[in-house]
């Protein structure tokens, strides 16, 4: 008995193919992203090292990093539930105010890092960091939930090594 390849079914396969291809390379690109990111974190971070002020900033930009990305992750909670029909006015409640808090938030990382960037400059320190960072609230939220991403994993990896 000889078995026809079924061309619908060859096509569908390909298809299906070609699109985990391109999420596989949608994914990659955003990691080259979020280490670019994070890399740039760590040389504002070497750079602000030894002086006061900078570092002080920089904790500053820590904090708000951290409160935007839970906002986020609270925010996008209440949507879900929402979606799924739950507790209605208190959904929508939660909603509006992670949206609230993540807009403060991100309002606060980004005066920070404008802060800290004129500081670099009094300091005579290289400010370029700032437009590689990005200007608009994009590409600053972006930079935010990578630096909130690396200071979780560094906190957790110090409590499972018994760090406190």
């Amino acid at each position: 008995m000889v078995i026809q390849r079924d061309p619908w079914l060859a096509e569908s396969w390909g298809r299906l193919a070609q699109e985990e291809v391109g999420r596989k390379a949608e994914e990659e690109e955003k990691m080259e992203e979020e280490l670019d990111r994070v890399l740039l974190y760590h040389k504002i971070k070497k750079e602000a090292a030894g002086h006061e002020r900078l570092e002080k900033i920089l904790a500053s930009i820590e904090d708000a990093a951290l409160e935007y990305a839970g906002t986020i992750d609270r925010g996008t909670l209440a949507r879900l539930e929402r979606d799924n029909g739950l507790g209605e006015k208190t959904v929508i409640d939660e909603i509006e105010s992670a949206d609230i808090r993540r807009r403060q938030a991100h309002n606060a990382l980004i005066d920070d890092l404008n802060l800290l960037s004129r500081q670099f400059r009094e300091a005579s320190l290289d400010n370029r960091w700032r437009s590689d960072i990005g200007m608009n609230r994009d590409d600053v939220g972006a930079f935010a939930v990578a630096v909130a991403k690396l200071l979780l994993r560094e906190r957790q990896a110090k409590t499972e090594g018994g760090e406190h």
